[in-house]
């Protein structure tokens, strides 16, 4: 996951060098490094565990971003998905490359802190069905954690009634997508609620925000966010408790645009294709192209080099 642009890309091997730096100067450092991390072999990689996951990912997306920068292009809007939404912060110009890792690097280490006498085990899982559709399948203990599109959820919470809706799904709904995340915590769900005030606290000493220098679409809100402090440590522990409105985010920040546009997925796998495909075609607009950066089991400088092969197809000015 971006171990070959380390090697071949200065400006992105220069971004995780700085992020590490970062890193080693927490008072309580990790153990390890975002660079060997990242080139670990799929056999002993850690990125499926929060601890992991969280920083690794923002560290790729805020190198990207930087390669972006030196590429000279501009974005019109922002908005991320989860945790992605960090990302989306640093290049709105809103918060740091190093309040992007802490907000990451903490929600990690604080959402893995077991408690004792906390609930049961959560769980995470794809459904392919809208929010309405899904009202005959809940269960007490589960909540829809991520709403990905019309036509698209995640659900959250307990793992035990996760599986049975899963099941239910698969039984009642064939060919119809359900399987797990792979993923250790319940985000976006009432499990996060015990570790939201540790996590803010964290925070506050790392995370300072100013007004988006490009305009932020919110996907804990749904709506454009201003204003100095609005992406503050609050915003990020809701963040991690609520739900992900990313189908009402991207619909908001389109509502406004009828100009033809490119929408670039920035991230190690551009898993988001599909829902911001239907997205696009329940409001009818075709003319509109998805780009993603990164893509599983390709080799990363490759797929950069693609990426800045469909922009220039798509007539986006590239330096």
């Amino acid at each position: 996951m971006g171990a070959e642009l380390i090697d071949s890309n200065s400006i992105f091997r220069n971004t995780i060098k700085r992020l590490d730096k970062f890193l080693a100067s927490l008072p309580n450092p990790p153990l390890w490094t975002i660079e060997d991390e990242l080139r670990k072999l799929p056999a002993s990689s850690r990125v499926s565990q929060a601890e992991f996951g969280h920083p690794l990912s923002i560290a790729v997306q805020i190198g990207l971003i930087d390669i972006l920068r030196a590429w000279d292009i501009k974005p019109d809007f922002v908005l991320g998905h989860s945790s992605g939404e960090m990302a989306a912060a640093y290049a709105s110009g809103a918060i740091s490359a190093t309040a992007a890792m802490a907000a990451a690097t903490f929600r990690g280490t604080t959402s893995s802190d077991e408690k004792p006498g906390s609930k049961p085990r959560g769980a995470m899982a794809a459904i392919g069905l809208g929010a309405r559709e899904m009202d005959e399948f809940m269960e007490p203990g589960v909540v829809i954690a991520c709403e990905n599109s019309q036509c698209s959820v995640t659900i959250s919470g307990d793992i035990d009634q996760v599986a049975l809706i899963v099941e239910n799904v698969q039984k009642r709904r064939p060919g119809v997508l359900a399987r797990f995340l792979r993923v250790e915590k319940a985000f976006h769900s009432h499990h996060m609620k015990e570790y939201g005030p540790s996590y803010e606290k964290h925070l506050k000493p790392f995370v300072q925000s100013v007004e988006p220098i490009v305009p932020f679409y919110s996907s804990v809100t749904g709506k454009r966010l201003v204003g100095d402090g609005c992406l503050d440590p609050d915003y990020w522990r809701r963040n991690m408790e609520s739900p992900v409105l990313f189908n009402t985010a991207l619909r908001s920040a389109l509502k406004s645009r009828k100009e033809r546009m490119v929408l670039i997925e920035v991230g190690p796998h551009p898993a988001l294709k599909g829902p911001i495909g239907q997205i696009l075609r329940d409001i009818n607009r075709s003319e509109i192209s998805h780009v993603g950066t990164l893509h599983r089991g390709k080799i990363c400088s490759d797929s950069i080099l693609e990426t800045a092969g469909n922009l220039f197809l798509q007539n986006v000015s590239l330096d």
